[in-house]
């Protein structure tokens, strides 16, 4: 637009482009309008030109922004990068914490289970655990322990987890199966497909496995068992670690062998040490006590032949003068009672003698109710009114192998002890007999065998024994009854014998209420021939041969004398063994026998019998003893005399024994009975 300015008297007037005409009013406010513009367009110009100077400095910090993001891009890259390397070592470190964890756990184990083998001693419990903490620390469910055992030669699932707990006590042949094949090769197999394993054992118990390591257990050289792990689920897999684990447990397993071979053997050292420390103090306890037996039994048999001797010649004497006395002689009552006193004497001896063992035993089968019944109406004879009893003897009672004396000598003490415990204030004596049967869980001490025996029991209603009594009274010459009423002999005596026939004696008693003897015999079967009994005749034999008595008594030799004169025989007798000797030198010829004791100062009796036989080796010789035919056995058993007589010698057994040795020599014997008796 273009202005151009008009000016007249009343209005300024421009001309607006190419002739238009405005008011000045209005040319004002387009100026100033223009003006503003103007303005504007110069504002308008500078805020351009800041603009673009902020567009500058835009495009500069998007430059700058552009750098950054390209820089910080990097640092993300590298972050990124070092990120990446931190995760695999955290990875790495959490391997490492989870193998030191799972290492941790491992020693851990191995070490309770090595506490284990010293707190237990019983071998299948720690075998037990040994494979129950391997199970465990492996993952692995089912495992075993299986022991070689050489004299079997087969292997025994000894310690068993999961499904092997079931197979516990299973035997496996040496080479049968994994487990055969590890013990015989000596080295570990592992197996993850045992189903299809060519050498798997045709066993069905076993089709479970599916995957099976074995390693052996051993000790130095030797393969003691095998330790295996196994899974019976398919597709689970045993690796090479399970097995390095597995050697360990081996190790432990065989260590725990050892220690319990180690401690058996030990247990057995100790326990034969202590056994033969206690039969050491048993056998010196036997030493003393058979020292003690010993010089007892000296004692008691020197006793015994001394008593003979004494006795000899009271029963010889009354004998004759028993013979010499017409039956109606009131004398004669007198004389039997001096022979049952001497008779009875005699019996104590017999016991002195058996209690010594120095007698001789003759085992015959034996009914022992005729003994009992005839010991029983002895003693009613004497017993006090106060004083009842009792028996139950069967008839049918089984019959015993036994030495009729010892029978009776165990009878007669048990009744007579019996009666003694009721003499002053009465009571009952019960006697039982009876045949029992014995099982092996039912015998009444571990003493007796199982088997049939006969029962006898004595009771009294007497006045009984405490507990430190009965533990005694089997002790010899302990005695309980007033000093000349008890030997002591009598209960030791007893036990001696039931003892020597596998039987057994046993005792109840309490303080006023009386005492229980049970006597156990072993029974025989019946024999089917019974000895014969011996005829009885009053005949006694006589002769004339000429008699040589030697003996140290003069009072047995006088009576000897006066015996064989009365029937018939010359007979001379001498007191010292030696001028004996000199007189059989002097006329050997006109003696048929000689009888002598075998105990004699200067020159024993055997040593007479040497020499005599010297002399006359065919000579008849009798040989007297106190002491027992065993013990004269044993001393001339470098000649045998014809005969062997015990002191006191009844008057029958001489003369019967004189005669009988005379007639076998002359090929008469028994013909002077026969012709007596018929």
């Amino acid at each position: 637009m273009h202005i151009n300015q008009c000016t007249d008297e009343t209005d300024e007037l421009y001309e607006i482009d190419e002739g238009n005409i405005i008011p000045l009013e209005q040319f004002e406010q387009i100026r100033e309008y223009l003006f503003l513009s103007t303005n504007q367009l110069s504002e308008s110009v500078c805020q351009k030109s800041k603009f673009k100077q902020i567009v500058l400095k835009q495009k500069q910090s998007e430059d700058q922004l552009i750098l950054y993001k390209d820089h910080l891009e990097e640092q993300i890259v590298e972050l990124k990068k070092a990120n990446q390397i931190l995760k695999k070592e955290i990875d790495h470190a959490n391997k490492i914490e989870q193998e030191l964890k799972k290492r941790n756990k491992y020693l851990s184990v191995l070490h309770d289970t090595s506490l284990g083998m010293f707190s237990r001693l019983d071998l299948s419990k720690l075998l037990n655990s040994i494979i129950k903490r391997a199970s465990d620390l492996t993952q692995i469910p089912d495992g075993f322990i299986q022991i070689y055992h050489p004299v079997e030669h087969i292997l025994e699932i000894k310690a068993g987890c999961g499904k092997y707990s079931g197979l516990t006590g299973k035997n496996l042949k040496p080479g049968e199966g994994l487990s055969g094949k590890v013990w015989k090769t000596g080295e570990s197999i592992l197996l993850n497909d045992y189903q299809n394993w060519i050498g798997k054992t045709s066993d069905p118990q076993f089709n479970f496995v599916k995957s099976i390591i074995g390693v052996p257990l051993t000790s130095g050289s030797n393969i003691e068992g095998t330790i295996g792990l196994s899974h019976h689920v398919n597709g689970k897999k045993i690796g090479q670690e399970t097995a390095l684990i597995l050697e360990h447990f081996a190790e432990l397993a065989s260590i725990a062998i050892d220690n319990a071979k180690l401690f058996k053997r030990m247990r057995t050292e100790i326990k034969e040490k202590k056994t033969l420390e206690s039969e050491c103090r048993e056998m010196e306890s036997m030493l003393r006590q058979s020292q003690k037996m010993e010089a007892i039994g000296t004692l008691a048999g020197g006793i015994a032949h001394d008593f003979n001797n004494i006795l000899f010649p009271v029963i010889g004497f009354a004998q004759m003068i028993d013979q010499d006395l017409p039956h109606d002689n009131p004398m004669k009552s007198q004389i039997k009672g001096i022979l049952n006193g001497a008779c009875r004497a005699k019996e104590l001896v017999q016991q002195i003698l058996t209690f010594s063992r120095q007698t001789d035993k003759e085992y015959h089968p034996l009914k022992v109710q005729l003994i009992i019944k005839e010991l029983l109406k002895f003693s009613r004879a004497t017993l006090p009114a106060s004083i009842k009893i009792f028996t139950d003897i069967p008839n049918d009672v089984g019959m015993v192998m036994a030495d009729p004396t010892q029978v009776h000598q165990i009878v007669m003490n048990l009744i007579t002890n019996a009666l003694h415990a009721m003499e002053e204030k009465g009571g009952e004596l019960t006697v039982k007999l009876r045949e029992v049967d014995l099982k092996k869980n039912a015998v009444p001490s571990p003493d007796l065998a199982p088997g049939s025996y006969i029962c006898l029991e004595v009771t009294d209603t007497g006045i009984g024994m405490d507990e430190i009594t009965v533990k005694r009274i089997f002790e010899p010459y302990f005695t309980t009854k007033e000093e000349g009423k008890g030997t002591g002999l009598g209960l030791a005596l007893i036990h001696g014998i039931v003892k020597d026939y596998h039987g057994k004696i046993m005792v109840y008693s309490s303080p006023d209420k009386g005492t229980s003897f049970f006597i156990y015999l072993p029974c025989i079967k019946s024999p089917k021939k019974q000895t014969a009994h011996r005829i009885q005749s009053n005949y006694k034999p006589n002769g004339n041969e000429h008699i040589l008595i030697v003996d140290d008594e003069i009072n047995i030799t006088i009576m000897f004398k006066n015996i064989l004169t009365y029937f018939g025989y010359q007979a001379s007798s001498y007191s010292n063994s030696i001028e004996a000797l000199e007189a059989f030198r002097n006329s050997p010829e006109i003696y048929d026998m000689v009888i002598t004791d075998m105990t004699m100062p200067n020159l024993a009796g055997e040593k007479l019998i040497m020499e005599i036989k010297k002399i006359q080796p065919a000579i008849p010789i009798i040989l007297c003893t106190g002491f027992s035919k065993k013990t004269a056995t044993s001393r001339t058993i470098d000649f045998k005399p014809d005969k062997i007589l015990m002191k006191p010698v009844l008057q029958d057994e001489l003369l019967t024994s004189i005669r009988e040795i005379f007639d076998s020599r002359t090929g008469m014997a028994m013909k002077h009975i026969q012709n007596h008796v018929l």
